[in-house]
């Protein structure tokens, strides 16, 4: 039977120069119990995975930018649905050549097909180039695209 218990995993983190906090240890020790629950592998098994092991073993980066960098491929495992619409939707967001001052957030795990538009305003400036993004992010369905697969389009 394969542990899910994190504690090992998180010490073999640590033996890699890297020290999370109780914060970090909480998230990385969830999404490792969860894959591991998940896919029945123990979760010292998932730190063996090569692009795991390609993280922990790179000592040409920081150790947050390491834990950073950590999180985001056992949350990519974790929820490989979600992580591939966030990165389309990043990819469409990033097509769309958005001015600086403008951000786009969807709704958490894209539980609408509602958008938040941030846009910073300084009063010397005009707004006709926000005016004519959020023209151009209304004429496609940010949301529906991120949420499209390989498969729905084939």
């Amino acid at each position: 039977m394969s542990d899910n218990n994190p504690d090992k995993a998180l010490k073999k983190i640590e033996s890699y120069g890297l020290r999370p906090g109780k914060n970090w240890k909480k998230i990385l020790g969830d999404l490792l119990s969860d894959i591991a629950g998940r896919d029945g592998i123990g979760c010292e098994e998932i730190l063996l995975l090569p692009d795991i092991e390609a993280i922990l073993e790179n000592d040409n980066e920081s150790a947050p930018k390491r834990l950073e960098k950590l999180k985001n491929a056992l949350y990519k495992l974790r929820y490989p649905r979600h992580s591939a619409a966030l990165s389309r939707f990043r990819r469409h967001v990033k097509d769309l050549a958005l001015p600086t001052n403008m951000k786009i957030t969807p709704v958490p795990y894209f539980e609408s097909k509602r958008l938040m538009i941030e846009v910073v305003y300084e009063h010397e400036n005009g707004l006709d180039e926000e005016i004519e993004a959020i023209k151009r992010i209304s004429e496609i369905n940010l949301v529906k695209e991120a949420l499209e697969t390989e498969e729905d389009n084939n």
